[in-house]
């Protein structure tokens, strides 16, 4: 089992109840949408572990409560903290402009005025804004995820095309036309 054949659901925070339930803190605005997992995946000790779930129940806004199969109450103490996985083929296509971050990566960012700025190498989205990581050359360029940025997901060639603020990549590459301070 391959890991880029899934994507981090969330982390184990705790265990809940006397038959071990695992506590999931997803990362995911829709919880709901995991009322029918099936199974899970755990890295232990550098191998994706499966479990399969008997109940999952829902504490909103995004917090999993999962009955696993064969999990006593040892086995849950050891998974705490471990990151979940799930089979990227659970998530739903999107399209347009709607995007998940992992399958950006390695996108190349195409802006209206300065043409190809570099291609995302990450996504930073544990703050309140989620930024593309972007590498162009030796040199990182960070670009806020905003809806009004982007105009075009091209998931065929792997680009984004974006309408960027005036001057933002220029903080990072320099301006191609440097003023002159004497002027």
């Amino acid at each position: 089992m391959d890991l880029n054949d899934y994507y981090t659901l969330g982390y184990i925070s705790k265990t809940s109840g006397t038959d071990s339930r695992l506590v999931i803190q997803a990362d995911t605005d829709s919880a709901d949408r995991y009322k029918k997992l099936e199974s899970f995946m755990v890295d232990l000790h550098g191998t994706l572990t499966p479990f399969f779930v008997k109940a999952v129940r829902v504490q909103l806004p995004s917090t999993l409560v999962i009955l696993a199969e064969d999990v006593d109450a040892g086995m849950a103490e050891q998974l705490i903290g471990k990151e979940v996985y799930v089979p990227l083929t659970f998530l739903p296509k999107l399209s347009g402009k709607k995007f998940y971050f992992h399958e950006v990566i390695g996108f190349e960012v195409i802006d209206s005025e300065k043409g190809s700025i570099g291609t995302v190498i990450g996504i930073y989205d544990r703050a309140k804004q989620a930024i593309f990581q972007v590498m162009k050359e030796k040199t990182e360029i960070m670009i806020p995820v905003v809806d009004e940025f982007i105009s075009k997901i091209d998931r065929e060639n792997k680009r984004i095309e974006m309408n960027l603020p005036e001057g933002l990549i220029d903080i990072y590459l320099g301006s191609s036309e440097e003023e002159d301070p004497y002027a």
